[in-house]
């Protein structure tokens, strides 16, 4: 505790809660404001109430002591804001060479999650030029994902978020079908687990965990959303055959099976997919119809 707060704390001029928060804003000390970021204390008059903050948007700036205590809230000196008010220069040569370790530590800043609008607010102009922007983020978006430490969300409006340290290759790519919060979502995933599948030849249990919450998921929304879920199947077939030597276990939904058994939903369930994908699951209408592949497509067609 700050000498000038522990004789204050001595004297019962003021209580241990009180002294806890108060020294939180002593100099030295970094806080966070809504409005001017973040902050290092370099100066403060107890008996006038007025402490001086160094504020990214606003140096030396004199605030009472009440207000301060109440519109900031602190910083750890190893928190990526709190760095960026006195070692800004170490941010911007950590942008320029280790791209991956830059976001992790603002991720792990920020609770280990955050928007791609909240990274590139806190990035932009002061550590990263804001033209250069757009270029080093689509650069630090392959990289973050050929690591595997970070979720990178293919859609702009989905949060980044730090994978847990300890899993392997394979189990992170899991994981990013597993926090899929959609059917469609998780198509994509596959689709981009594909890439990297050679990673489950060296993990054949995450491979294994992974086609059981395909056919988990699959299984529970056939009902209600057909289309998506015979897109997942029809993902997870071609995943299955981009690499050589991987079968589908014999108790899995087949998608053959799944168009067999729902033939009357399928013109309403396939219209919206892509045409891609609808392609990719006609190509299972001779295996799921036998004779009458052509009759039912065309049927599907007119509808």
């Amino acid at each position: 505790m700050h000498p000038d707060l522990a004789k204050l704390l001595d004297a019962g001029r003021i209580n241990q809660a009180v002294a806890g928060r108060l020294d939180q804003l002593s100099p030295g000390k970094f806080c966070l404001h809504k409005a001017w970021g973040a902050g290092k204390v370099t100066d403060w008059d107890l008996p006038g109430r007025k402490v001086t903050i160094d504020f990214e948007q606003s140096s030396g700036q004199v605030m009472d002591l009440q207000f301060a205590i109440q519109r900031t809230e602190p910083l750890d000196p190893g928190d990526f804001r709190a760095k960026k008010v006195e070692q800004l220069e170490e941010l911007r040569l950590l942008a320029k060479s280790d791209s991956v370790g830059l976001v992790i530590h603002l991720l792990e800043s920020h609770g280990g999650t955050m928007s791609v609008h909240a990274l590139e607010r806190e990035l932009t102009g002061a550590v990263v030029p804001a033209n250069d922007f757009k270029k080093w983020w689509e650069n630090a978006k392959r990289s973050l994902r050929d690591s595997k430490r970070v979720i990178v969300p293919s859609r702009r409006t989905e949060p980044l978020s730090l994978r847990a340290g300890d899993l392997s290759p394979a189990e992170a790519l899991v994981s990013d079908f597993e926090q899929a919060r959609d059917l469609k979502t998780m198509s994509k995933a596959l689709e981009a687990i594909t890439v990297d599948l050679a990673l489950f030849k060296e993990d054949p249990a995450a491979l294994q965990r992974l086609l059981a919450g395909i056919n988990e998921s699959a299984a529970k929304s056939v009902r209600i959303q057909l289309g998506p879920a015979l897109e997942l199947l029809s993902a997870r077939d071609e995943m299955i055959r981009a690499v050589k030597g991987i079968e589908l276990p014999a108790e899995s939904l087949r998608l053959s099976d799944m168009l067999a058994s729902e033939e009357n939903r399928l013109a309403d369930a396939l219209t919206p997919l892509s045409s891609s994908r609808q392609r990719a699951i006609y190509e299972e209408f001779e295996p799921a119809f036998g004779s009458r592949w052509v009759d039912v497509l065309t049927g599907i067609f007119d509808k």
